[in-house]
């Protein structure tokens, strides 16, 4: 959200935008899973923010709806290793900023095997 600002300079306004935090919030969420030899980091799927967030929430539903994982912390790490072959899952994350803005992302991860 960019918040527009009027500031007066020698009596003549001059327009400014603001960022607020929404804007510059970086979400790294991954669109698919492997194995990772390098760093052994096997099937794992985890969320990563650079923002402030209160009552955040991560969903991950299986291609029938069912949750196949949930967590409230946002370092938390979902292990999608005991999955036999490829699957996609669709995820959803809530929460508050502390504007008590509302955040809704979603969308689909890929296990790849």
């Amino acid at each position: 959200m960019r918040e527009l600002l009027f500031i007066f300079f020698l009596g003549l306004p001059v327009i400014m935008f603001s960022q607020t935090l929404e804007d510059t919030c970086v979400w790294q969420i991954p669109k698919t899973i492997t194995m990772d030899c390098r760093y052994g980091r096997d099937y794992e799927f985890q969320v990563d923010c650079n923002c402030s967030i209160n009552d955040y929430e991560l969903q991950i539903f299986d291609r029938w709806g069912n949750v196949v994982f949930q967590t409230e912390e946002l370092d938390a790490i979902w292990f999608a290793g005991d999955y036999e072959g490829s699957h996609t899952f669709t995820w959803l994350i809530t929460g508050w900023t502390p504007k008590n803005k509302t955040i809704k992302k979603y969308g689909s991860v890929t296990l790849l095997k």
